[in-house]
């Protein structure tokens, strides 16, 4: 994560920021606004530069945050550091390094977390000092499933609500993050309320457990990946997710791996369940013929959400016809393990099938998915050019079924482990539509079509020639 801010006395700095993931428990800060420092030279110089360089790093070793080294800061309560550190402003103007405490943090190295619980980390951007530790109160001791396992906060979102007037959000974002969201591996999304101007009020009532992600026979389901958050043109805040985890080895093996869900869920403030929401399911899945080209697809309910419902699931697990109409799912072990993308009221995310042979990649297949975003169903109308003849259509992307019917793909195969990179080009079809293309593994770039819009742009990045 890079950031760019005014460090006091000092001039704007550009500063990165980043964690070792599965190499160990520690999170760096690098000043890298003088791009002269990484020119080599002799060691001298080197050594010289480097240690300019590195403004602080704050680890689970207590020891060395105790020496007189103010570069060095440390907590017990950080794991392996899966949660990518985020740079945000917050309500007192001041910039943050804000991140969850990942996992692992009970290990026994001699700086193990006596609690396990899941944390949330507000780090001073300059030194790297605890400005504030948010506890969710829930390790080990709330382990779900054996009662002896620690917990861990993945990587954070922050949303950004608008001008605070009258103690209430209103009106358009002002730059600032007021909730910071979080997903832990019992399965619990947390928000945090840090929309308060005075930092003694955030984290002085406890966070709001907004769910718990649970299959059908009620296990509970791990939320590793990030979540979007979003607010749609009703004004409700939607936050998308999915469960499940690629952490170990055993969560490569369809035995080892429950059924896992992708959620869609109303920020209300309260703590919602699995009951309070709308089930949308898959019901066809298979290789299609589409004019020459096969590919494996999906296709999904279309279940319209009522004012009651707080939100959506679709539960991964594939459908079984036995020729008859009758339909059995099978659980082949897919999760979700990478954050989702919110586009012109549809949301994006991949799923990840484990493949079972340990000699081979960990992923063996993945699907794009793309849904309604305010109820999950099926989209009335094609988005993506899966039959790759540069036409969006009905004719050629959707697929027949043997009533005749023809139906909208929701999930498609060949678009790799990550969520691909969605391009604007600026077209608009005849039909009004704005143009983009999605690239699959192969490089091949399909297009994609949205609804007509106004676009404004919320970030940018300069880029400068030497």
């Amino acid at each position: 994560m890079k950031g760019e801010f005014v460090t006091g006395s000092d001039s704007w700095r550009t500063v990165l920021v980043g964690g070792l993931r599965r190499g160990g428990q520690g999170i760096y800060a690098l000043d890298i606004t003088d791009p002269s420092r990484f020119v080599n030279g002799d060691n001298s110089a080197d050594n010289t530069r480097a240690a300019a360089t590195l403004l602080w790093e704050f680890s689970d070793d207590v020891a060395l945050g105790a020496t007189a080294d103010d570069k060095y800061t440390a907590d017990a309560d950080l794991g392996y550091s899966y949660s990518d550190p985020q740079i945000m402003r917050l309500n007192d103007g001041n910039f943050y390094v804000v991140l969850g405490n990942g996992y692992n943090s009970t290990e026994a190295d001699g700086n193990a977390s006596s609690t396990g619980d899941a944390v949330l980390y507000l780090l001073n951007v300059v030194t790297g000092e605890v400005f504030k530790k948010i506890s969710t109160q829930t390790g080990m001791n709330e382990d779900p499933n054996t009662g002896s396992l620690g917990n861990g906060l993945a990587t954070v979102t922050g949303f950004d609500g608008g001008q605070l007037s009258d103690g209430h959000l209103a009106g358009k974002a002002d730059g600032k993050v007021d909730y910071v969201y979080a997903g832990d591996l019992f399965g619990n999304v947390w928000k945090f309320d840090l929309s308060s101007t005075d930092p003694d009020n955030w984290g002085a009532s406890a966070p709001t457990r907004l769910f718990t992600a649970q299959d059908a026979s009620a296990k509970n389901q791990p939320v590793t990946s990030k979540i979007e958050a979003v607010r749609l043109s009703n004004n409700e805040i939607m936050l998308y997710f999915g469960s499940g985890k690629l952490l170990e080895q055993s969560d490569a093996q369809t035995v080892n791996i429950s059924t896992q869900t992708f959620y869609g869920i109303v920020d209300s403030g309260t703590t919602l369940t699995r009951s309070n929401l709308l089930e949308q399911s898959i019901y066809f899945q298979d290789d299609y013929n589409f004019s020459g080209i096969t590919k494996e697809v999906r296709l999904t309910t279309e279940h319209t959400r009522n004012a009651s419902q707080q939100g959506w699931f679709i539960d991964l697990k594939k459908p079984v016809d036995d020729g008859n109409g009758n339909i059995s799912y099978e659980n082949e072990g897919e999760q979700v393990i990478v954050g989702a993308r919110f586009i012109d009221n549809y949301v994006y995310f991949v799923t990840n099938i484990s493949n079972q042979d340990a000699c081979l990649t960990p992923i063996e297949k993945n699907f794009l998915m793309v849904l309604s975003a305010r109820s999950g169903a099926s989209l009335n109308s094609v988005v993506i050019d899966t039959n790759e003849d540069g036409t969006i259509d009905e004719a050629g992307d959707n697929v027949t079924l043997s009533d005749g019917s023809s139906k909208t793909v929701s999930g498609r195969t060949g678009f790799g482990t990550q969520l691909p990179i969605i391009i604007k080009t600026g077209d608009v079809s005849s039909d009004g539509s704005e143009e983009s293309v999605i690239c699959d593994v192969n490089n091949k770039c399909h297009k994609v079509k949205s609804p007509k819009k106004t676009w404004t742009r919320l970030s940018w990045e300069e880029i400068r020639t030497q």
